[in-house]
């Protein structure tokens, strides 16, 4: 037993069969003699439902995670550069396919008896559209071991800072002098752990809905001036063109002009020889 092999153990577990197998796990590294495994696994956190699903997804749905984070790389270039077609077909892409990866998850849930709410639904938003603008993000999305949703720090999808400081990782440090509670005392500490956590979750959702809607707009808004400059650019071609039609209209009216005085000579020189 190592402690890698443990912690994708646990973090592909739901959250409420978590700390009874973590707990197992320290027990069996403890009863091995192997007191510092023992340790490490005992700082594992339980995850939040959200992350539970992020990590659900990277592990039956990788080939698919993969594509999003693809997907994020062409964002940031699309606006890097600029590129208006590019950025509107890249958007809606985006759109398409964290919306899917919310489906399957859901689907994905209720096969394990955890249907999610819709605030968890928007937190796992929150964090495919944090993987998608962040390498950092990407990269715990990918490892499957989540602790709790990520939130990108920034709005848009230029280059994105570093996520440090806004991304939760799995194995935090322990708290110094910290003894493991035996008995009443370690299930009265865990059952004040989850209640913390759930209230922390609870409280954060809010916050985090609202940057998921704010990160959306900003990207409908992006995708909209695009539109617009494109619009423009359509508009001066066809003004040119209509410039360009009136002066052949002139021509052509000054053309027609000539001919018929040239044909009102020839018909009075008819006549007169007539």
């Amino acid at each position: 037993m190592d402690l890698d092999a443990v912690t994708d153990e646990l973090y592909g577990l739901p959250p409420d069969r978590f700390t009874a197998a973590r707990d197992a796990r320290v027990k069996e590294a403890r009863g091995a003699g192997d007191r510092s495994l023992a340790a490490e696994i005992g700082r594992l956190r339980r995850p939040a439902v959200s992350a539970w699903l992020v990590n659900l997804l990277a592990r039956r749905r990788g080939a698919a995670i993969e594509k999003l984070l693809a997907l994020g790389a062409d964002l940031r270039e699309a606006q890097e550069s600029r590129a208006g077609d590019d950025l509107r077909r890249l958007a809606g892409d985006r759109q398409r396919l964290v919306s899917a990866l919310v489906r399957d998850a859901r689907r994905l849930a209720g096969e394990e008896g955890h249907p999610p709410s819709g605030t968890v639904e928007d937190e796992l938003a929150a964090t495919l559209a944090a993987a998608l603008a962040d390498p950092d993000a990407a990269a715990a999305v990918r490892s499957g071991h989540l602790v709790g949703p990520l939130q990108h720090s920034g709005f848009g999808w230029g280059k994105a800072p570093s996520a440090g400081g806004h991304l939760r990782v799995v194995a935090e440090p322990a708290a110094r002098g910290r003894v493991k509670p035996d008995g009443a005392a370690e299930r009265a500490g865990q059952a004040a752990r989850q209640t913390a956590e759930a209230a922390r979750d609870e409280a954060m959702a809010q916050a985090r809905r609202a940057e998921v809607h704010a990160r959306e707009a900003l990207a409908r808004q992006e995708a909209a001036k695009a539109l617009v400059a494109d619009l423009k650019e359509q508009l001066d071609l066809t003004r040119q063109a209509v410039t360009a039609a009136a002066g052949e209209v002139r021509a052509t009216g000054r053309a027609s002009r000539v001919a018929a005085r040239r044909a009102e000579h020839a018909q009075s020189a008819v006549d007169r020889l007539g």
